[in-house]
């Protein structure tokens, strides 16, 4: 208990109960739908640009299929630039054209059943890209956060019991603390 001199009330410290209230997520962005749960991140793509986006890497690549596919000319671009991770040669040869075409071309390949199920794109001079991906693994997800060739979970990995779980507080304290952790060190670089 606190109380300071003059004061005739007593401030009582917050009890921590075991229950944590679920995350509160500000609704900034009106094109977000706040309230859509994928039913699982491994369920067969809808439509041929699912197919052709899943797990491209460099942002630029995935503006410019988006792009094709809206005029209907995705069967024009080559099967390279379709692919998820350009070989050596070509990733060079793409990134020469401008610092941008490196954003997310130098993310490590997705692990067997893993997906992409966010990222944070940076609007600096290489685009960065930081990727969120999950995987199933013993009848939960895994999900770990990845920046260029590093692993960027901070302390244990996070899991959930489904996808984006808001009642799962723990995974979402882990993440929240994982994703500010990592935020903040890209700050102080």
């Amino acid at each position: 208990m606190f109380s300071a001199p003059g004061v005739d009330r007593i401030i009582r410290p917050k009890e921590r109960s075991r229950y944590q209230e679920p995350m509160s997520i500000p609704k900034v962005y009106s094109a977000i739908n706040y309230d859509f749960r994928p039913i699982s991140y491994w369920s067969p793509a809808t439509n041929p640009l699912e197919v052709a986006l899943r797990n491209v890497k460099g942002r630029n690549r995935r503006e410019i299929i988006q792009d094709y596919y809206s005029r209907g000319l995705l069967p024009a671009l080559s099967e390279n630039l379709l692919s998820d991770t350009l070989d050596e040669d070509t990733r060079r040869s793409v990134c020469q054209i401008h610092p941008w075409f490196m954003g997310g071309e130098y993310l490590p390949d997705c692990c067997r059943h893993e997906v992409e199920i966010g990222r944070i794109e940076l609007e600096s001079t290489t685009r960065d890209v930081t990727s969120v991906r999950a995987r199933s693994r013993g009848g939960r997800i895994e999900w770990t956060i990845l920046r260029r060739t590093q692993l960027l979970m901070l302390g244990r990995p996070s899991f959930s019991i489904r996808p984006h779980d808001p009642e799962d507080s723990t995974a979402q304290d882990d993440a929240k603390t994982n994703i500010m952790a990592f935020m903040t060190k890209e700050g102080a670089q």
